[in-house]
This record gives structure tokens, C-alpha cells and sequence, in this order.
């Protein structure tokens, strides 16, 4: 019964994320119809809840059955009116298709196999993250917490005691409210409080961002390829643990996947209206990834935007964009950064909510932290949570640099080691460095960037194929 709701309760935000990327791509396609599809879903459910933190913060809709279905109401009717006036009528567009690719031989055998013991791992997984009790200290006292208050109070609750009674949620209010509005809207549809339901939500968030890793791939590669990079990513065990637990950096992975991705896209294309497809798509899920995490305003989104004028950059050189295309681009994602990001900073700066994860970024003292270094190795290399992953993408990009930094694959590069290395030195001369000696957020922030490392390996692979 709670993936029967789960399913009415995704459905229309995947619908209006899907008219959305459908009316940003215009008479330019250029994702993968399944693809536009996963890309709607992710999208979707942060968009729908966007709009109903406008709703309930600024205009007081309750947050209760009625207030979610209202607002997603009216976000349903205006991408609908637009996409009848603006497409419906108009002459198909021709769909991209992945290159032709089949599977037989060993590699049908070994994508068998592989599959088969991955669906036996998604099952349990599933199992644990819907039918077992939360024991995860984040999700006690923070996303679940949160939802559960939004529920009782039907409204955003910004001061209340935390479950141990000894605090207050204030702090925690400051990380963007969409993964416990999520689970808000779940337990209004159903009409109580489910821990199963609510959890579930999750799976969705890590299927999506396997599938947009697929994707992108697809676009791209073989279909043994991205099958095998899906499978790399399910196989680490942090991710696959992460994934199916009520956490939110999986969720924000997928959001994360989607920006770069579509980014990256966009400087190896070598057509101007795919380049302005691709720049579209790319702003808007930038904007939607400032409210996920509050590492995606400090820290993912200054990455995002010094790569976004490297492939303007890049692309006006090549003569593939012109200077009125490029004025559109940065339009494009100002637009979306100020209208998603700038509501939700206003609200935090209105109500005094620190900028860091529940606490303020404004008083580290910067300084060499001891034993950092040491921890970060032994957590990377010496621990099983990534497998053998770090040792292979380093001697990947060491065997296949010159691919690596091409144009087709240098946003992925730049933005994975960028992010690796800006976490590391937060660690190495911030107060944050306890984050890393008792690694309680060390591998958090490179789960976050793991499908685009996982993205990153599997291209350099195909580069050495097709050589």
C-alpha cells in the first residue's frame, strides 16, 4: 500500500517537472525520452516543493492535503497551458535516439549476472529502508523530525525542541526544507504518519540519480558502458548504504549529476541549438539544486558557474555560440539562481538562520588542522566504503589525461577534482576538520559527487575504447 502512494505522490510533480523540461527544450531535443522522464521526476518533486514552501512561508497555504494538492494544482495548469499554446500543436520535433548498440557474447553474460545480484541488493536494500525502524542520528533529528512537525503543525515550524528536548530546530531549519516537505506531502496523502512511506521517498532520489548516470551515459556510450557505470555505482557501498537510508546526500547527488551532466553536455556539443538546449536544462536544475543542500549554495554552485564561463568561453571560440547566445545563458541561470535561491536566502536572512549545516559558516577560524591528511587517506583508500574506486579514477585520469582534459570531458574533470579538493582543504584549515577525524561528514560530501566521479571513469574508459 505505501508504493501505491508513493507512486500518486510523485506523479504529479514528475508530471509538471517533465512539462517544464519539455518547454525548455523547445523544438530542440536532446535528452533521451526515459531519460526526460527520470530528469521530470528529479526535478519535479523539488520544484512542487519549492512552490509550496512559497505557498505556506509567504501567502500562509497550510501544509496539509488540500495546500499541497492546491499548489501543485496551479503549477500543474500553468505548464500545461503553456505547453498546449506553446508545443501541442506544433510539428514534433525529431527525438534523439542512442547510438545502436547491442549486447551479446560475454559481456551479455556478465551484464546477467551482475544485474541479477544488483536486484537482489536494490531489494533488501528497499526492504530495510521501508520496513525497518530509522535509528540514523540525522534522520531522527532532522529530515524525518522536520517532517513530522511540518505534519502536525500543518506549517513551517522554525523553533520547537529537538527529540531529545535539550535543543531547539532552529539551527537545523536552516537546510532547504525539501526533503522533509517531501515527506510531509506523504504523510498528508495518506493521511498519517508512516515511517515506511516517508522513507521510501529516498529510493526514488537513488534511483534517479543511477538512471541520469545511465542516461548520460547513453548519450554518449555503448550500452554495455552504461550499464556498467549504473552497476559501479550501485556496487560502492557507502552509496548503495546512503541511498537507502533516510539521508539526504544521495538526493542531493542526483541533483548534483543533473547540473553538471547537462553542463558537460553542453561544452561537448558541437551544434549551436543543442549548446543553448543543453545551457537551459543546465540553469534550471543549478537553480533547483540551491534547495537541496547547503553545500550547494556555499560550495557546488561558485564550481558550477566559473565552469559555466569556461564553456561559454570555450564554445564563442569555437564559434558555436554567438555573443546574444551567451547574454541568454547567463540570463538563463541568473534567472534561475535569484528566482529559486533568492526567496529561500531572504527567508533565512529574515529569520536568522545560519548559512552553514546547522551552524554559521561566519565563525571558523582558519588555520592548519593536525591529522587530517591522515584521516582523509584512510577514509579514501583504506576503508571499504568506496572499493577500489579512488585508486582506479586516479589512475584513469593519470592514464588518460590528455582525454580527461578535452573538451568533451573537461567540466566533469574540473568540477570532480574541484570538489574533492575544496572539501579537503575545509577539513585540512577549517574547524570543520573534525568532520573528517571523526568522519561523520567526510564521506557525506564525496557521496554527493560520486555518480559524477562514477560518470567521469566510465567516459575516460570509453575514450581508451574508441582509440
Amino acid at each position: 500500500m505505501i508504493f501505491l502512494y508513493l507512486l500518486l505522490g510523485i506523479a504529479p510533480a514528475t508530471l509538471a517537472g517533465w512539462l517544464l523540461v519539455r518547454l525548455i527544450e523547445g523544438n530542440t531535443l536532446v535528452l533521451l525520452r526515459g531519460e526526460r522522464w527520470v530528469l521530470g521526476c528529479l526535478l519535479g518533486i523539488t520544484l512542487t516543493m519549492f512552490v509550496s514552501f512559497i505557498g505556506s512561508a509567504m501567502l500562509g497555504v497550510p501544509l496539509s492535503r488540500v495546500g499541497f494538492l492546491a499548489m501543485q494544482a496551479v503549477l500543474l495548469l500553468i505548464l500545461g497551458t503553456l505547453w498546449w499554446f506553446l508545443l501541442r500543436n506544433k510539428e514534433a520535433p525529431v527525438q534523439p535516439k542512442p547510438s545502436p548498440s547491442t549486447l551479446h557474447g560475454w559481456k551479455l553474460w556478465l551484464i546477467l549476472a551482475l544485474a541479477t545480484w544488483t536486484v537482489v541488493k536494490l531489494f533488501a536494500s528497499l526492504f530495510l529502508l521501508t520496513a525497518t525502524p530509522i535509528y540514523l542520528d540525522d534522520s531522527i533529528n532532522n529530515w524525518n523530525y522536520r517532517g513530522k512537525a511540518y505534519f502536525v503543525n500543518q506549517t513551517f515550524v522554525l523553533d520547537v525542541l529537538s527529540p531529545g528536548g535539550s535543543s531547539t530546530m532552529k539551527s537545523l531549519s536552516s537546510y532547504p526544507p525539501t526533503v522533509p516537505m517531501a515527506k510531509t506531502w506523504l504523510a498528508d496523502l495518506m493521511g498519517e504518519w508512516d515511517e515506511g512511506l516517508i522513507n521510501s521517498i529516498h529510493f526514488v532520489w537513488f534511483a534517479c540519480a543511477v538512471l541520469l548516470v545511465f542516461y548520460a551515459l547513453r548519450r554518449r556510450t555503448s550500452l554495455f558502458l552504461s550499464l556498467l557505470g549504473c552497476y559501479a555505482l550501485i556496487s560502492l557501498p557507502l552509496y548503495l548504504i546512503q541511498g537507502s537510508n533516510p539521508y539526504a546526500d544521495v538526493f542531493m547527488s542526483a541533483h548534483l549529476i543533473a547540473a553538471v551532466s547537462l553542463l558537460a553536455s553542453a561544452l561537448a556539443s558541437d551544434t549551436r541549438l543543442e549548446t543553448k538546449t543543453f545551457l537551459r536544462l543546465g540553469a534550471l536544475a543549478s537553480g533547483l539544486l540551491l534547495f537541496t543542500k547547503n553545500e550547494a549554495l556555499l560550495l557546488y554552485t561558485p564550481l558550477t558557474l566559473g565552469l559555466l564561463a569556461l564553456t561559454l568561453f570555450v564554445q564563442s571560440r569555437r564559434r558555436i555560440l554567438q555573443t546574444q547566445d551567451i547574454i541568454e545563458a547567463v540570463c538563463a541561470y541568473a534567472i534561475a539562481l535569484v528566482v529559486i535561491g533568492g526567496p529561500w536566502i531572504g527567508y533565512k536572512f529574515l529569520h536568522d538562520l545560519p548559512f552553514g549545516n546547522a551552524k554559521s559558516v561566519s565563525g571558523f577560524d582558519v588555520k592548519w588542522q593536525p591529522f587530517v591528511f591522515s584521516a582523509v587517506m584512510v577514509n579514501t583508500f583504506f576503508e571499504g566504503n568506496w572499493l577500489l574506486f579512488f585508486p582506479g579514477i586516479i589512475l584513469l585520469l593519470l592514464w588518460q589525461w590528455r582525454a580527461a582534459f578535452s573538451r568533451r570531458l573537461l567540466v566533469l574533470t574540473l568540477f570532480f577534482l574541484g570538489a574533492i579538493g575544496v572539501q579537503y582543504l575545509l577539513f585540512q584549515f577549517t574547524s570543520l576538520s573534525n568532520e573528517a577525524l571523526y568522519q561523520t561528514g567526510l564521506a557525506r560530501g564525496f557521496t554527493q559527487v560520486l555518480p559524477i566521479g562514477v560518470f567521469l571513469a566510465m567516459m575516460l574508459v570509453h575514450e581508451f575504447e574508441e582509440k
